[in-house]
């Protein structure tokens, strides 16, 4: 109901002490006081997911902090700097007019002639186009037009009915049209996804979003290399031709350079230099991510028996890891990655957990509280029961 009454709607989703959302939060409210003095029609929220966790999945916040827009009802991803200025750049750009008419063939061609993606609606009905222009707002790297029918079948041939969608690419199969489409959410919003990148697409923080924010998420597959080194082209196009051969609209193919266009995502991942050349799978599932690495030989031939021992559930999942700790007293043991499958998995005893951050206030204060009931029950003879605790980084 709240949603639906507020025509410009700008949430902001945090949890409890998080760093990041504390760096946010004065730049959040800055943005909301210039909107202020500016007389802008907008309205700012705030959202505690942790303590209102049903609405996560409503507006797909999978990490922290998280800022939706609604614009009539219809919800945005934001996912630019953290700056007022920026945020209140997006939003003066969601809520303006999302398509220009073409009303003339020169208009057309120079629209033909331009980089980027491109979407033409060939249409003569007003309310198709206002449809169109709310549901072009969710979409940030396409530029949107609209243009009578007549003046649309003269510039593209392949357009041959009203209210057809034209996209345009610079990439594979540079025209893509759809024949009289719904206006359905769904329908747009897959026309779009499913055509936006190429089949092999470069290292970009937008196209890891289909692999971890979409609503429905793709299996990511990821080649990371130096482009500079000995063997690059032969490796890159051995890649090219395993996702011609599996290409699918449940897949997104990534091939970055590590030290260039892919080292945010790569240093996030614990990936370095010695590591590569490396391919890895990573899906999404109960918002957890599985990851699954291939570290060589590298040829076309093991990259697909990699892929195919993947699909078939016999490829190993890797899980990120500290190194196991050489000495590890008790009674509250130290768990990281690599020994959690052996000390709690496949222990004979029960086993307590706590699981922490190392920055989180309210751990810090249940520290020593989780230590006295760990003694409670391991001394002075031991139990049934083993406790540990592990970094949720570990």
């Amino acid at each position: 109901w709240y949603v639906k009454n507020k025509k410009v709607l700008m949430v902001e989703c945090c949890g409890n002490n998080h760093p990041e959302c504390k760096t946010w939060a004065p730049e959040y409210k800055k943005a909301a006081q210039k909107a202020k003095d500016t007389k802008k029609p907008y309205t700012f929220v705030k959202i505690n997911i942790l303590q209102n966790p049903g609405i996560t999945k409503t507006l797909s916040a999978n990490k922290f902090p998280a800022l939706r827009l609604f614009v009539n009802g219809i919800l945005i991803l934001y996912s630019g700097n953290n700056t007022a200025d920026a945020l209140l750049a997006f939003m003066e750009n969601k809520t303006g007019p999302q398509s220009t008419l073409l009303s003339t063939p020169e208009e057309f061609q120079a629209v033909l002639n331009k980089k980027g993606l491109r979407c033409i609606l060939a249409t003569n009905k007003t309310e198709i186009v206002m449809q169109y222009m709310d549901l072009a707002r969710e979409h940030e790297d396409v530029s949107f037009y609209h243009a009578p029918i007549s003046l649309t079948k003269e510039a593209i041939k392949e357009v041959t009915e009203e209210n057809s969608l034209a996209l345009l690419r610079d990439f594979d199969e540079q025209l893509v049209v759809l024949s009289r489409p719904t206006m359905s959410r769904k329908q747009f919003q897959d026309f779009i996804r499913n055509n936006e990148y190429p089949l092999v697409a470069p290292c970009k923080e937008k196209i890891f979003e289909t692999v971890y924010r979409d609503e429905k998420p793709r299996t990511g597959i990821m080649l990371f290399r130096n482009k500079e080194a000995d063997g690059s082209e032969t490796l890159d196009a051995e890649f090219k031709e395993l996702a011609t051969e599996f290409q699918s609209i449940n897949y997104t193919f990534v091939l970055g350079n590590a030290k260039d266009d892919c080292k945010k995502y790569t240093d996030y991942e614990g990936i370095e230099e010695k590591d590569l050349p490396i391919m890895q799978i990573v899906l999404m599932k109960d918002k957890q991510e599985e990851r699954y690495l291939y570290r060589g030989p590298f040829t076309g031939k093991t990259m697909k028996e990699f892929f195919n021992d993947w699909k078939k559930g016999k490829a190993k999942r890797f899980y990120k890891s500290e190194e196991i700790p050489a000495s590890n007293p008790g009674p509250v043991f130290k768990l990281v990655g690599k020994s959690f499958d052996k000390e709690v998995m496949g222990s004979d005893k029960n086993v307590l957990v706590k699981f922490y951050a190392p920055w989180c206030k309210h751990c810090k204060l249940l520290a020593p509280i989780y230590e006295d009931i760990c003694l409670l029950y391991t001394s002075p003879s031991p139990r049934d029961l083993s406790t540990s605790r592990m970094p949720s980084s570990a």
